[in-house]
């Protein structure tokens, strides 16, 4: 399956209570980019293995280049 999700730019975000589950609660504000998509495939799974991801496209900042300032 293919889909091509709306971009969009997050406003806000702000991060309210940690729940038991160990993630966060969040309220955020996004604004919608007309005329751009981003491309999500999704392939089912059939030979049993674990679930696994993938990514393609432009290079982004590792957490590391991040939190050193790249």
């Amino acid at each position: 399956m293919v889909v091509f999700p709306n971009v969009k730019i997050n406003l806000g975000l702000f991060v309210t209570k940690k729940r038991p589950d160990g993630f966060h609660n969040i309220e955020t504000i996004f604004f919608p980019v007309p005329g751009f998509n981003d491309v999500l495939e999704v392939i089912n799974n059939t030979d049993g293995s674990d679930d696994q991801f993938s990514e393609s496209g432009l290079e982004t900042m590792t957490k590391k280049e991040r939190k050193s300032g790249f």
